[in-house]
């Protein structure tokens, strides 16, 4: 499956690196290039989407991030536990075995190798029902799983340095965007372009794109207005400025421009796109209440491997990634036998209660033991059949 990502930018060494996971799975050369060309988008994807991606001794993760915080203070002795911790549990329970406040796991998620593993089966199009023991996909579910910890082996620490895929210049995911605003109702933004959609303002400066709510959602009221900035990269602090500057700019802007789309009761809204922000922005973006996507979650990232398109260098390089990111090697933890393990398919029964998923089942065991130590909840998933 042919994608943007070449095999030979999946490492600095690329030659050495991919010749060195060939030897350590059983595939066909071609097969496997496919399929490491994925595991570049996969990572990228939750990379840019502000995950920490956590698959010792692989790890991407921005700076200062609290939940990885959390997990590097662990006592060496607890740390193997808590790393399988991450890689199976979902939001709530890691709240209870990280401890920490809900809203801080949610705003800063992690991604491990698990997590590579599954998103890179879906990419590879198998179907996740049947990657279980005895499904029609297991057998090539394993050697994706041998892959992903082949692939996670090369990040020592004399290692190669991971360099994060850029999307090309901002003006081709403008254009992108024009033709596929309806994506942003998918955010509880259902909005139509005010024309021209690049308001000049009374200062001088040009907005990127200037929209209008078209229905009532959860962030927006029909008739609000939402003034969008687009960034083709990962972006600091100084992004907030630049929208906040646009935003208060917007109402005096209609009002002389535009005085048909003027509401009373009206809004606007600050809408930032872009490929990853810091975490000083992420939170500044929460104080007035703007808006924030990322070019991952839009799927402009997915738009741009599928379709096979070359993307034009940018002119300048990603320094706020840079700075801002940190590459390196994560911790080891116990040595795991080759190929991501798979684990006995539901249903599971939990307190009388029939649950299809291993998530859902892990979050009613959580809510059914209540309070419980690292060792009392691994022999309560070992009971229901969650190991």
């Amino acid at each position: 499956m042919p994608g943007l990502w070449r095999a030979q930018d999946v490492f600095r060494a690329s030659k050495e690196s991919v010749e060195q996971i060939a030897r350590l799975v059983d595939a066909e050369a071609a097969w496997l290039a496919d399929v490491l060309q994925d595991l570049r988008f996969v990572v990228d994807r939750f990379v840019c989407d502000d995950f920490t991606v956590f698959a010792p001794p692989f790890l991407m993760r921005r700076q200062g991030d609290p939940v990885w915080v959390a997990v590097r203070d662990t006592p060496d002795e607890t740390f193997a536990s808590l790393y399988d911790d991450l890689r199976y549990l979902d939001e709530d329970e890691l709240v209870k075995v990280l401890r920490l406040a809900p809203d801080v796991v949610r705003r800063h998620p992690v991604a491990t190798d698990m997590h590579l593993w599954l998103d890179l089966c879906e990419v590879r199009g198998l179907d996740l029902q049947a990657i279980g023991p005895g499904g029609s996909d297991e057998q090539t579910a394993h050697l994706l799983g041998a892959v992903v910890d082949a692939w996670v082996g090369v990040w020592t620490e004399d290692g190669p340095v991971y360099r994060v895929s850029r999307v090309g210049l901002e003006r081709e995911f403008e254009n992108w965007l024009k033709r596929n605003l309806g994506v942003l109702a998918d955010f509880e933004l259902p909005l139509r372009l005010v024309e021209p959609p690049q308001p000049l303002f009374a200062s001088g400066r040009r907005g990127d794109l200037l929209c209008v709510a078209t229905a009532d959602a959860a962030h927006v009221s029909e008739g609000d207005l939402v003034m969008i900035e687009n960034k083709a990269h990962m972006v600091h602090v100084e992004a907030f400025e630049q929208l906040k500057d646009y935003v208060e700019s917007v109402p005096a802007h209609i009002a002389t421009r535009h005085p048909d789309l003027v509401r009373p009761g009206q809004r606007v809204h600050g809408l930032l796109l872009a490929d990853g922000r810091t975490l000083e922005l992420q939170e500044l973006l929460l104080k007035p209440g703007y808006h924030y996507v990322s070019l991952a979650a839009l799927g402009y990232r997915e738009w741009l491997h599928t379709g096979e398109r070359d993307v034009a260098a940018a002119s300048e390089p990603d320094l706020v990634r840079e700075e801002r990111t940190v590459s390196g090697a994560g911790p080891l933890v116990a040595p795991r036998e080759a190929g991501v393990s798979l684990r006995a398919a539901g249903p599971w029964t939990i307190a009388g209660g029939q649950h299809a998923t291993r998530r859902a089942a892990n979050r009613a065991l959580a809510a059914h033991l209540g309070t419980y130590t690292k060792e009392k909840w691994r022999a309560a998933q070992q009971e229901h059949g969650l190991q």
